[in-house]
C-alpha cells in the first residue's frame, strides 16, 4: 500500500475515533507520519497537511490535556528544514496555544527545541529551530486583517519576562521583525507599550536594556517608514535618546 493510501486511512480513522485514537496517534502515528514526510513529493505532503490539519480538529481536547507531550514529537516538524512545513506546523500549533493559558512554564516547554538545542547543532539547522519556533508564536499573536490577537500582548509579557540569554534575545527578535512587517502600522501601538514597560521602566538591568535597544533598532532599520508609522518612529527615537542619556551618550538632536 503506498503512502497517499496509508495516510488516507488513517485520516479516516482520526475522523471516525476522535479521541479514542490520541493514544495511537500520539504513539504510533504521528511518529510515524514524521519519518515518511517527503517535501519532494507533493501528493503525500497534502495528505500528510490533510491529516493533521484534522488531528488539530478532531483531537483538540487531549492534545490540549497532555500538550508537553505532544509537543516533544509534534516539534519536530516545527523545526524541520522546508519552511513550508514550518509554516504549517505554526499554523496548526498556534490553534491549540490559543486555547490555553501561556505562562513561563509553558512558553520554556514552547522554546525548549532551541534553549536546549546542543551546543555542536550545525548554524543552518538552528536557524530553522529559531525560526519555526518564532513562527509559532508569531501565529499565536497575529490577528485578523492585520492586527494583534487578543493573546498578543500576554505573549509578550510572558516572553520578555524569561531570562535574557543570546537565544532569547534571538528568538524575541526574530518574533518582533515578523510583527513589525506584518501587523498594521496603526496597530502596532500595544507591542511598543509593553516593550516599554516590560523592559524600560523601574530597575534597568543591563540585559533588559540592551534587548530594548536592540528591538528599537530592528523596528526602525526594517524598511524605514515603511512599516512603522512616524508617530512609533518618534517614540522610539524618544525612548533610545533617553536610554543613552541614562547611559551618559544621548543621541545628537
Amino acid at each position: 500500500m503506498t503512502s497517499g493510501k496509508v495516510l488516507d486511512l488513517l485520516i479516516c480513522l482520526i475522523k471516525d475515533l476522535r479521541q479514542d485514537s490520541y493514544a495511537d496517534f500520539k504513539e504510533q502515528i504521528m511518529p510515524a507520519v514524521i519519518g515518511v514526510v517527503d517535501v519532494q513529493n507533493v501528493g503525500v505532503m497534502d495528505k500528510v497537511f490533510t491529516l493533521f490539519s484534522f488531528c488539530f480538529k478532531y483531537l483538540l481536547k487531549p492534545i490540549r490535556d497532555d500538550l508537553e507531550q505532544f509537543y516533544a514529537i509534534f516539534s519536530e516538524i516545527l523545526i524541520h528544514k522546508n519552511k513550508h512545513l514550518r509554516h504549517f506546523a505554526a499554523q496548526c500549533f498556534s490553534y491549540v496555544l490559543r486555547k490555553v493559558n501561556i505562562d513561563a512554564h509553558l512558553m520554556q516547554v514552547i522554546l525548549a527545541p532551541a534553549l536546549q538545542a546542543p551546543s555542536d547543532i550545525g548554524p543552518f539547522a538552528f536557524v530553522h529551530i529559531i525560526q519555526g519556533l518564532s513562527d509559532a508564536l508569531f501565529e499565536v499573536m497575529y490577528g485578523a486583517s492585520q492586527d494583534l490577537h487578543s493573546k498578543a500582548t500576554g505573549v509578550v509579557q510572558v516572553l520578555l519576562s524569561l531570562e535574557k540569554s543570546e537565544v532569547m534575545i534571538k528568538i524575541i527578535r526574530c518574533l518582533f521583525i515578523k510583527l513589525f512587517n506584518n501587523i498594521d502600522t496603526n496597530r502596532q501601538t500595544p507591542i511598543f507599550e509593553e516593550i516599554s514597560t516590560t523592559l524600560l521602566k523601574g530597575d534597568l538591568a543591563e540585559d533588559k536594556v540592551k534587548l530594548g535597544l536592540m528591538v528599537y533598532l530592528d523596528a526602525i532599520m526594517l524598511k524605514y517608514g515603511r512599516r512603522l508609522s512616524h508617530v512609533v518612529v518618534i517614540q522610539l527615537y524618544e525612548s533610545l535618546n533617553s536610554l543613552m542619556s541614562k547611559a551618559n551618550s544621548p543621541l545628537v538632536t
